[in-house]
């Protein structure tokens, strides 16, 4: 995003907040969307297993809780909100930032 720099209009307007606005709310949502994947693969894997051994899914079930029971307790007064992008390069940027960015980083570490 920092390295897309400003954005003027021909006319001299700038254009700089709805492409960072638009690229971060581009980049949230795809990273969601990773991390959404990512889970459901992982309870997938975890089911099957637990077909076979028996006993993780309370396990998960209990560490998901937690987590939502943790971020009521940091953010007690967090709320959605309608957000609206009007900024097409900004949202392409943000998306294709999104599909490069590495969840795994003992892999990019280690490389």
């Amino acid at each position: 995003m920092l390295g897309a720099g400003r954005h003027i209009t021909r006319a001299g307007t700038s254009r700089t907040r709805s492409f960072r606005q638009s690229f971060l709310l581009a980049y949230a949502g795809r990273i969601g969307e990773r991390l959404d994947t990512a889970s459901s693969v992982a309870t997938a894997e975890v089911a099957g297993e637990v077909a076979r051994s028996g006993g993780l899914l309370p396990v998960l079930a209990a560490r998901s809780r937690a987590a939502d029971e943790l971020t009521d307790r940091l953010f007690p007064t967090m709320t959605q909100r309608a957000l609206s992008v009007n900024n097409a390069a900004g949202w392409s940027a943000g998306r294709a930032a999104a599909e490069l960015a590495l969840f795994d980083v003992h892999a990019a570490v280690a490389g």
